[in-house]
């Protein structure tokens, strides 16, 4: 069975986020410090501007290294037009959390099984069964982050957040999907995602994200 927990990173990052900073959140107050991840082989920039805060990927599961969140207002949402969460992180799991064979060695490869394997029905099946619409979703080979990756721009719909269930709530989610260059079989995700209720604008924060999507580097993992 296809596993899907890279996509679910974002819904349990995004409800856990939406009302403020969990606990083992640490505000971010400078944006041009790296954060380093040597047993995995990663590192990255955070995202700026106000208002980010860096919560230990423990404290999503174990295939989290980073999340980055920010609170959007300053009260705890009483209405679904004030939901809003805008969350960026990184993920490393093992191939087989695709079903992808360790011996998968390119982009081509990896979209050409995950065309195979996760086809529109097959997301749009899960989708359902989770109370949510795929909307639309594009996937393209894209090696510019240094190494063998496919792109992803994903919109979901979704009708049970909590407290608001009913309400349609549009979730866009943006990333990669690569082959991590030092360490065979494991694959490293990393994007981010916005979350508001459908209808209401978006609220234009893809500068403060880009440079955290910019900044992903890859090394051997030291243990």
């Amino acid at each position: 069975m296809i596993g899907f927990r890279a996509r679910l990173w974002v819904i349990a990052s995004a409800a856990t986020l939406a009302c403020g900073a969990p606990g083992g959140a640490v505000r971010v107050t400078d944006s041009s410090v790296r954060y380093d991840f040597p047993q995995q082989g990663i590192s990255v920039l955070p995202p700026v501007g106000a208002r980010w805060w860096a919560v230990p990927g423990k404290t999503f599961g174990p295939d989290h290294v980073i999340v980055f969140g920010k609170p959007i207002g300053d009260h705890v949402p009483q209405q679904a037009v004030e939901v809003r969460s805008i969350v960026a992180g990184v993920l490393a799991y093992p191939c087989s959390e695709f079903e992808l064979s360790d011996d998968v060695a390119s982009a081509d490869d990896m979209k050409r099984h995950l065309d195979e394997r996760l086809t529109d029905a097959a997301l749009r099946a899960w989708a359902a069964d989770h109370a949510r619409r795929l909307v639309a979703t594009q996937e393209v080979v894209d090696r510019s982050p240094g190494a063998e990756c496919v792109r992803y721009d994903e919109t979901i719909e979704d009708t049970r957040v909590p407290r608001f269930e009913g309400s349609t709530f549009v979730e866009r989610q943006r990333g990669f999907r690569c082959l991590h260059p030092f360490q065979r079989g494991v694959v490293v995700e990393f994007g981010w995602s916005e979350r508001h209720l459908a209808g209401e604008p978006s609220a234009g924060l893809d500068a403060e994200v880009q440079p955290f999507m910019d900044s992903i580097r890859f090394a051997p993992p030291r243990h």
